[in-house]
């Protein structure tokens, strides 16, 4: 148990965070003091107006002792990845391109997760996001990458967040031709085992592949 004094009243600081604390905090700017009282709201449940006069040595502390929790880990054994949907991987990451920090909630849901401290849900969503990269490195063909693709990924981590529209609307296309433009056929689709289909589409971008190079081919013959 944690406590610190501000304005000589002792405060007692949580173990843990639930993840809409987490959220709530997430925010705002922790490099900002003005942002401090917002953040404690968040985490402690007082209203920010209590300590926005407050002696700022008692904020500093409280503060390090919150980034410090939010900070923390819990390993546990989450849900088996390797049974996860098309549609599942699609909204994943989907949310993965819009910042964890502001869907951690909604990518528990979409796993059927119960966890409800965020210490338990980061380690739930970092091992997604390992396994998710493995999956991307299985079909790079597939997707179009490279070993240098993934390289660059891990140098600039903090910059790669692509247009999550962009990103949405990718994955419906590719959806909507899988289900053969059919309105009906779309949560076939999107119901299947995630390597299924991806088995299916690195089928068929092979064929595709194979079916270039053989016109490619022939034009060089007819020259």
């Amino acid at each position: 148990m944690i406590k610190v004094e501000i304005d000589n009243k002792s405060i007692q600081l949580p173990e843990q965070f639930t993840v809409a604390q987490w959220e709530a905090m997430m925010l705002w700017d922790f490099q900002e003091p003005k942002n401090w009282p917002r953040i404690l709201e968040a985490a402690l449940e007082i209203e920010e107006e209590r300590f926005k006069d407050s002696d700022p040595k008692g904020i500093e502390l409280a503060m390090a002792f919150i980034i410090s929790t939010m900070n923390q880990r819990f390993p546990i054994k989450g849900v088996d990845l390797n049974k996860m949907s098309f549609g599942q991987f699609v909204d994943l990451d989907v949310y993965v391109n819009m910042g964890i920090d502001k869907n951690l909630q909604n990518m528990l849901d979409v796993l059927e997760s119960d966890i409800i401290y965020s210490g338990e849900a980061l380690s739930q969503i970092e091992q997604y996001v390992m396994w998710r990269t493995s999956i991307y490195r299985q079909y790079k063909t597939l997707f179009g990458l490279n070993d240098k693709d993934f390289e660059e990924y891990a140098e600039n981590a903090d910059d790669n967040l692509k247009d999550p529209m962009a990103i949405a609307r990718g994955w419906y296309k590719i959806i909507v031709d899988l289900a053969n433009e059919n309105l009906l056929n779309i949560d076939a689709v999107t119901d299947e085992p995630l390597k299924k289909v991806l088995n299916f589409m690195a089928l068929q971008k092979e064929k595709k592949l194979a079916e270039a190079e053989q016109i490619r081919k022939q034009r060089q013959l007819v020259r």
